[in-house]
């Protein structure tokens, strides 16, 4: 048994040798960096400029994401990259690689007769419903009159510099 012990060790390291002696890397678990292909295990939080926090990691175990997704935002994704376990960072994002500008063509007039029914509408509610055509429609009422409602179907985080806090805590 001890025979066969010290043969798997000198093969260990003949072939660590000869991995060193050709120029290749051993790569550590430490090397690993985040890539576009990555999915990670990350604790973060989420804030606008002002200190506002609109997302979190649970408390008590890290998020899973995958770098490549659509639902992380540009800015996000590029900062994320390099990044290597354990380490830390505050990435800022701005608008444009965030979730973009303002858009002022994105406010649209409702009807009375098209909103829901069950719906009481007020400055600064949120609106969701379907459009004739079957199409979701989020948005924020801006202005009410008589006839309608104005939405503002704009992201809630448009135009906002966007600030992440976030730290690898595995890469898979």
């Amino acid at each position: 048994m001890i025979k066969h012990l010290l043969i798997l060790r000198n093969l260990i390291i003949f072939l660590l040798a000869v991995t060193l002696a050709a120029g290749c890397k051993v790569r550590t678990e430490s090397d690993m960096a985040v890539n576009e292909n990555s999915t990670i295990l990350v604790e973060y939080v989420a804030s606008l400029h002002n200190g506002t926090v609109f997302d979190k990691s649970p408390d008590d175990m890290p998020k899973k994401i995958k770098v490549s997704s659509p639902d992380i935002v540009k800015g996000l994704r590029e900062g994320i990259i390099g990044m290597r376990k354990g380490e830390e960072r505050i990435i800022i994002v701005d608008p444009e690689n965030g979730y973009g500008l303002r858009d002022e063509s994105k406010r649209t007039f409702i009807r009375n007769k098209d909103i829901p029914e069950d719906f009481i509408p007020r400055v600064g509610n949120i609106l969701r419903m379907n459009d004739p055509g079957g199409n979701l429609i989020i948005g924020i009422i801006t202005d009410i009159s008589n006839n309608g409602v104005e939405l503002d179907t704009n992201h809630l985080l448009a135009g906002k510099e966007l600030v992440y806090n976030i730290k690898v805590v595995e890469i898979e």
